[in-house]
C-alpha cells in the first residue's frame, strides 16, 4: 500500500491550512504530462528541457505519457518516461476527433516507436504538472494526495480552460509561467502568477549568422490562410523578383533552425501565442523579422529589432515586407547594425544559463514549500 499524506487542518488569522505530514520518508518526483502527438514543438521542447535540467541537479523528474510505446526520440535530448491511462481525456467527443482526424489524414497520432516504459506508481512525494490546455479535466483524474501545478505556456489556453465547468483553481498547488503574457494570464485566472522561469534559445543551434542567403524564410502553420494569400502577393511584386520564399514545415527541429538560420528575413505568422519562440529564434540568428507578435511575443519584439504589424492586418504586412526586404539594399548598414543587435539581446535574455537558473528556482521553491491553502 502507498503512504497518503495526513492533511491536518488549522487555523491561522481567519484562514485554513493544511500542514501535510506523511507516514514513512519520501522523495518529491514531479510528473510533466507530455502528449503524443506527431512532432515535437516550442512547448514540449520545453517541457523536456526542464526534465533534464531537474534531473541533472538531482530533483526527480519524469515525463508521463498516455501510452507506455512512446517517446520523442527524434528530439535532440530524451527524458526518462513512464505512463498511465489516467492522463488519457475521458471525453467522447476527444476520442470521435481523434478518428475523424485520422480518417482525414489530420494530426495523425504518432506510431508507437519505443520500448515500453513503467506504468506510473503513485506515490506521496509526486507533484503532476499539469499543461493549461487540460488543466479542467486532468486534476480529477488522478489521486488527490498527489499535488498538482498548473504550468502555464499559453494565455489563450488557460483562459479557455477557465471557463470549462471542470476548472478549479483550487486544485492546484501553485503555478508556473514561462513568459510575461503567461504570468498575466496566471493573475487572471489563480488570483497569482505562481512562479516564472525564462525559455532558452540555444547559441549553438539558433546563434547569430553574418553572412546570409538573400531569401525570405517562413512558418505556415499558424494562419495558414494569410501566409498563403501574403506570399503570392509577394512573389507577385515586381520588387520580389528572384527572391526564395523557403517554408519552414515538416522539418527537424535541425532542419528548420539550418534554414532560418540561412534566411536574411524571416516573415512572423505568430497567433495568440504564450511566446513565439520562431521569431525570436530567427532573431537570435541574425534574421530580420517582420510580421505579428501574436500577443506573447510582445516582450521582446519591437521596432528596434523588427517590423512589428498589428494583429491581423494583413496589408501592413504586405507592405512592410515589401519596404524592408525591397530596401534593404540602400540601408544595408543600418539593417545588419539592428538584426546584430537584435541576436546579441535574445541571446543574453533567454539564455541558457538564465533558463536554468529560472528553472532550479522555481522547482526549489515549490519543493520547499509544503503549506497549502484552502
Amino acid at each position: 500500500m502507498i503512504p497518503k499524506p495526513q492533511l491536518e487542518k488549522r487555523r491561522k488569522h481567519g484562514q485554513n491550512y493544511f500542514y501535510i505530514t506523511l507516514v514513512g520518508k519520501f522523495q518529491m518526483r514531479f510528473l510533466f504530462f507530455v502528449p503524443d502527438v506527431a512532432v515535437v514543438r516550442g512547448g514540449i521542447s520545453v517541457i523536456l528541457d526542464t526534465i533534464n535540467v531537474l534531473n541533472e541537479n538531482n530533483i526527480e523528474a519524469v515525463a508521463l505519457y498516455s501510452r507506455p510505446d512512446f517517446e520523442y526520440q527524434s528530439y535532440i535530448k530524451t527524458a526518462p518516461r513512464i505512463w498511465s491511462p489516467v492522463v488519457r481525456e475521458p471525453d467522447f467527443r476527444t476520442k470521435k476527433k481523434t478518428l475523424l482526424d485520422y480518417a482525414l489524414g489530420r494530426k495523425v497520432r504518432p506510431e508507437g516507436n519505443a520500448k515500453p516504459c513503467p506504468k506510473w506508481d503513485a506515490r506521496p512525494g509526486d507533484v503532476l504538472i499539469v499543461p493549461e490546455y487540460v488543466s479542467a479535466w486532468m486534476p480529477d483524474r488522478v489521486p488527490q494526495y498527489v499535488r498538482k501545478v498548473l504550468f502555464n505556456q499559453n494565455p489563450f489556453a488557460l483562459l479557455n480552460s477557465s471557463t470549462k465547468d471542470g476548472f478549479d483553481k483550487r486544485n492546484f498547488h501553485t503555478s508556473l509561467s514561462i513568459s510575461d503574457a503567461c504570468s498575466a494570464a496566471n493573475r487572471m485566472v489563480m488570483g497569482d502568477e505562481g512562479h516564472f522561469f525564462p525559455l532558452c534559445i540555444s547559441k549553438e543551434i539558433f546563434g547569430y549568422v553574418e553572412d546570409k542567403s538573400f531569401q525570405v524564410a517562413y512558418m505556415p502553420r499558424k494562419r495558414e490562410n494569410d501566409s498563403l494569400a501574403l506570399i503570392k502577393c509577394l512573389r507577385a511584386s515586381p520588387e520580389m523578383k528572384d527572391i526564395s520564399f523557403v517554408p519552414i514545415d515538416g522539418l527537424s527541429n535541425t532542419d528548420a533552425a539550418k534554414k532560418i538560420g540561412e534566411s536574411l528575413f524571416f516573415l512572423s505568422f505568430s497567433e495568440r501565442e504564450g511566446f513565439g519562440l520562431p521569431a525570436a529564434e530567427a532573431m537570435a540568428t541574425g534574421s530580420i523579422v517582420i510580421g505579428y507578435s501574436g500577443v506573447g511575443g510582445d516582450e521582446y519584439f519591437n521596432e528596434d529589432n523588427g517590423y512589428k504589424v498589428p494583429e491581423d492586418n494583413l496589408m501592413r504586412f504586405y507592405e512592410g515586407a515589401i519596404r524592408i526586404i525591397g530596401g534593404y539594399q540602400e540601408n544595408r548598414k543600418s539593417f545588419d547594425a539592428m538584426r546584430r543587435k537584435a541576436s546579441q539581446n535574445i541571446l543574453e535574455k533567454y539564455s541558457e544559463e538564465e533558463f536554468k537558473r529560472g528553472v532550479l528556482q522555481s522547482f526549489s521553491a515549490i519543493c520547499d514549500n509544503r503549506v497549502t491553502t484552502s
